[in-house]
């Protein structure tokens, strides 16, 4: 019973955590579509597209890797001989993925940013940290330490949107305003490698167990960008055949469906880091229990929400775009909320199939 209360403790703080993300996101749309024209949103709706899709590659899969091999780990050795090669190994690609971002730099800008040079130059640099937050977070994820994990991403989140609310607000061009997510994810970074590497100390990587890692992880990678794909892409494909200006009519609309997400982080973050303990002792009514009422309580939560927003898609568009976004893109929110429904059945199902390690299966599936 106490497994229980603390799993629906820490589903309701994680809860509370992304409410708290998506407000952040709502509050600065108004202030972003305000003061700057459909274009410049689109642009900057690019760019959280893309800080969005790189760490799916650049981490190899290794973030949820270390959930599923260390969460039931008590040795602090390989705790720490683990962490320090995956992290090596994901700060390699990153800074791979990076440079080519910088090198491929005209058409990359000219099809995502508008030929914008200096927005491209500053989405490379926050997405190499944007992968290492992302490895890094999932340190306190692994261990259940959820006020933690759930105290970063507030932090990140919340200092770049202040920073980037103020810089807009101040009347400074779209490139500084993106300047200030870069101050959240650079913060974030630094207190987290003080913090783990305070507790772990520091160690030269010796990468004794990454084939059997990579071996899990990389197969995970189509599921990881489809997942991506399904949440993300269309703002691509809008914006290289139509232009910046359709992302931006599109964009707030789309955000407001994707509301529905944040009711599965919980489940999605949890789930994987507390049913292998269970699935290893052979207990296999426990995890049917977990996963049967987290979705019951998923689709509890979720399906009157899709209606609700739906109904309401026009007139909450209309508090917080301009009439004309609001005019262009409400009728988007409805199919938006019918799809978090799909992926959230998706998202606390496919736990099966990792805890069997039967993860390839998840490639097929992902691009279904």
């Amino acid at each position: 019973m106490n497994e229980y209360k603390r799993f629906v403790q820490r589903i309701g703080l994680v809860g509370i955590t992304n409410i708290l993300i998506s407000i952040s996101g709502l509050i600065f749309i108004p202030i972003i579509t305000k003061n700057f024209s459909v274009f410049d949103y689109g642009i900057w709706a690019q760019v959280n597209t893309t800080i969005a899709l790189i760490p799916n590659i650049a981490n190899l899969g290794l973030p949820y890797t270390m959930v599923r091999f260390l969460s039931a780990e008590n040795d602090k050795s390989k705790i720490k001989e683990s962490f320090y090669s995956m992290l090596a190994v994901v700060f390699a690609s990153s800074l791979i993925i990076s440079l080519l971002f910088i090198i491929f730099k005209n058409p990359i800008a000219d099809s995502l940013f508008g030929g914008n040079i200096n927005i491209l130059y500053l989405v490379s640099i926050i997405s190499f940290f944007a992968c290492m937050n992302l490895m890094i977070i999932s340190f306190f994820r692994t261990f259940q330490q959820i006020k933690r994990y759930s105290l970063f991403l507030v932090l990140q989140s919340y200092i770049g949107v202040l920073i980037s609310s103020y810089l807009a607000l101040s009347g400074y061009n779209i490139e500084t305003v993106v300047l200030g997510l870069l101050v959240g994810y650079l913060a974030v970074f630094i207190i987290m490698l003080l913090m783990i590497g305070g507790y772990l100390g520091l160690a030269i990587p010796k990468f004794k167990n990454l084939k059997e890692e990579l071996e899990f992880a990389i197969p995970t990678i189509p599921s990881n960008v489809s997942s991506w794909v399904v949440d993300s892409s269309d703002k691509y494909v809008i914006g290289i055949f139509i232009g910046s200006a359709a992302v931006g009519y599109y964009s707030p609309s789309y955000a407001l469906g994707s509301i529905l997400l944040m009711f599965l982080s919980p489940f999605a973050l949890l789930l994987p880091a507390v049913l292998p303990k269970y699935f290893e002792e052979g207990n296999l009514k426990q995890v049917n229990i977990f996963l049967k009422y987290s979705m019951k309580y998923f689709m509890i939560i979720t399906v009157p929400a899709a209606v609700g927003l739906s109904i309401l898609s026009k007139p909450i568009l209309l508090i917080i775009t301009t009439p004309e976004i609001a005019l262009n893109g409400y009728l988007i929110t409805p199919f938006v909320c019918l799809g978090a429904i799909f992926m959230g059945m998706y998202g606390i199902t496919n736990n099966i199939l990792i805890l069997e390690k039967k993860q390839r299966f998840l490639v097929k599936f992902g691009f279904l």
